[in-house]
């Protein structure tokens, strides 16, 4: 196991680490960003919904493309709209192109996770990928601890756009690491597979999606809730981004101790006993804020929230590479990302129409209510995916 993970730090776990760094910190500072140029919650919400849009827009079209061209092109691909993204941030302050850019950081991610996911599911053995994949999510929780908290200091003190201009210079080295040290991995009976599989593919998992893909949407409906929580709320207590920023690394921390022992979990006793109970726990961390509205409040939800997020640690990447077929898998996880991209689209939308309309408590409570629907139909409706090596 550890020549395995030896064979994947430069091509897969220090990539994830510099470009997640650099995601996580963006979706924490966009919304502070756009308050700081007075428009409302409302937009700030819908300036990270429209990066769910971009993740959509791209899951399709990466799993084909990954058929085509390979996992190392896409991996190239991911990188390079992300410094687009970032480079737009830095440059404009125009609405209309900071969303357009927020669509192409989300879009970014798509080819990145596709492209990684791919990778992984090509180098290593089914009794290998929960934990492979757990460290991958480990080091993006890693990640949130650091992203947040160095780049909301520099925001602090040179400014959102030097900021942005910083991160557009780490990306940059991020592209020079993929393009130098990836392999091109061949794996040609899934090179071979047409694209009018995609629609058979469709109709003939509909029932996981149906059940499982809608737990996963649920899950990045808490996750995404959570990220956009943070910056919202503690603007509304008056908190400065350098305080949102580290209590969202103290909640990084949280999440981060938890990886390992989740990918152990899911290897040694299943899926399911990692995904389930930290859902619950996630789901119930949303009641917090509307009943404690304080920076103490905000500590509760910090710890909790990623507490239920790390025990979740890779567990819907690896549901994903289990149930994919292995001649069309790179079609089925376009579909699988499609569904999950759904919920980190919807979230934002939820919260924004729900905090203009009634409350962001309101809004809080409803994302904990589709995240105990999916906890719920997970542990009833889907069948443990794990294979057990005999």
């Amino acid at each position: 196991m550890l020549q395995t993970y030896k064979r994947l730090i430069l091509p897969v776990y220090v990539p994830s680490l510099i470009s997640a760094s650099v995601h996580t910190a963006t979706i924490i500072l966009l919304p502070l960003y756009l308050l700081e140029l007075k428009y409302s919650v409302a937009t700030a919400a819908f300036a990270i919904a429209v990066r769910g849009l971009g993740l959509l827009l791209m899951d399709i079209p990466a799993g084909l493309l990954a058929n085509r061209i390979g996992d190392k092109p896409i991996m190239v691909l991911g990188s390079a709209t992300l410094l687009g993204a970032i480079l737009l941030f830095g440059w404009f302050e125009n609405l209309p192109l900071i969303l357009m850019a927020s669509v192409l950081l989300g879009s970014s991610n798509a080819l990145n996770m596709m492209g990684r996911l791919s990778y992984v599911t090509d180098s290593c053995e089914s009794h290998e990928r929960g934990r492979v994949i757990a460290m991958m999510a480990g080091l993006q929780r890693v990640a949130g601890l650091i992203g947040p908290a160095v780049f909301s200091i520099a925001a602090k003190h040179l400014g959102f756009e030097t900021t942005f201009f910083i991160m557009a210079a780490l990306v940059a080295g991020n592209l020079f690491m993929v393009m130098t040290f990836a392999q091109h991995i061949e794996a040609p009976q899934r090179r071979q597979a047409p694209v009018s599989g995609l629609w058979r593919i469709l109709i003939e998992y509909r029932r996981v999606l149906m059940t499982a893909g809608f737990a996963g949407l649920a899950l990045m409906m808490l996750r995404t809730g959570r990220q956009l929580l943070f910056p919202l709320f503690g603007h509304g207590i008056g908190l400065d981004v350098v305080h949102v920023g580290l209590l969202v690394s103290l909640s990084s921390a949280i999440d981060t101790l938890m990886f390992y022992p989740a990918g152990q979990i899911m290897d040694r006793r299943g899926r399911k006993w990692t995904s389930v109970p930290g859902m619950l726990i996630l789901s119930l961390s949303m009641a917090v804020l509307p009943l404690l509205p304080t920076l103490p409040g905000m500590l509760v939800f910090a710890v909790v929230s990623g507490l239920g997020n790390g025990i979740t640690s890779g567990v819907l990447l690896t549901i994903g590479s289990d149930l994919a077929p292995d001649a069309e898998r790179n079609q089925f996880i376009g579909w699988w990302r499609l569904e999950l991209d759904t919920g980190v689209m919807l979230a934002p939308v939820i919260v924004g129409a729900i905090a203009e309309s009634i409350s962001l408590a309101a809004a809080s409570l409803a994302i904990m209510g589709f995240g105990l629907a999916g906890a719920t139909i997970l542990a009833l409706f889907m069948k443990e995916t794990l294979k057990k090596k005999d």
